[in-house]
């Protein structure tokens, strides 16, 4: 809701998304539980390719439906702010539109 009022002319999902949940978790869970399930259904899963081209929906975990996109992208978020701090978070905001861009 937010990055939309400042960007509204588009943002990448997966930044998007990332950057709530690097800032406050998603769907009332922190990015240690979002881990979990995503560890877990990859264990599970071991054919599940994750690539930005074939990862484009939600993965059940019995309780939730974790989307993958949020945790990759908070943790892309995450690497982009040690190396590069918030500036570089919200130039991305603003500028990033395509996975090629991501």
């Amino acid at each position: 809701m937010y990055t939309n009022e400042v960007y509204p002319d588009g943002y990448h999902f997966w930044l998007n998304e990332g950057f709530a949940t690097y800032m406050a978790g998603s769907g009332g869970y922190d990015l240690d539980w979002h881990i979990e399930k995503f560890k877990a259904y990859t264990i599970e899963n071991p054919d599940f390719e994750i690539s930005f081209k074939t990862l484009k929906g939600y993965v059940p975990n019995g309780l939730h439906n974790t989307e993958f996109r949020y945790v990759i992208g908070r943790l892309i978020c995450k690497k982009v702010y040690e190396s590069k701090r918030m500036k570089a978070l919200f130039e991305g905001l603003k500028t990033v539109r395509t996975d090629e861009d991501l």
